[in-house]
């Protein structure tokens, strides 16, 4: 029994040429082929365009930098309002305690006064 080794054919495929390059126009600079290859078999699917995306980059730095600015001013405003409350918490509790400490001085002068009076 022999193995026989199978037959194939080698595809060679070169892209076709699109009627602006058939009739001598430059190709476009920024453009590079995407070609797939598998054994001597060779295909461009497509062209991906550099550059031109300058615009695209700079829209996102400036989204980015606003974000940046908000949320900072949201934090500064949280901060603030946080410390407000701390302060206004703490002068309550100071408030609270000298009346618990005067309604403790008023039980005790009105405790002597009653053993006096009996």
């Amino acid at each position: 029994m022999s193995l026989q080794k199978p037959q194939g054919a080698a595809f060679q495929k070169t892209p076709a040429r699109s009627p602006a390059h058939q009739r001598g126009a430059s190709p476009v600079k920024n453009e590079l082929p995407v070609t797939v290859q598998v054994g001597n078999f060779r295909h461009m699917i497509t062209k991906v365009q550099l550059g031109g995306s300058e615009l695209a980059i700079v829209v996102s730095i400036v989204v980015c930098c606003v974000l940046l600015l908000l949320c900072t001013v949201a934090l500064v405003v949280y901060c603030t309002k946080s410390r407000r409350a701390e302060r206004y918490w703490q002068k309550t509790l100071l408030q609270m305690e000298e009346m618990e400490s005067q309604i403790r001085e008023e039980i005790r002068k009105g405790g002597v006064k009653r053993e006096i009076l009996t």
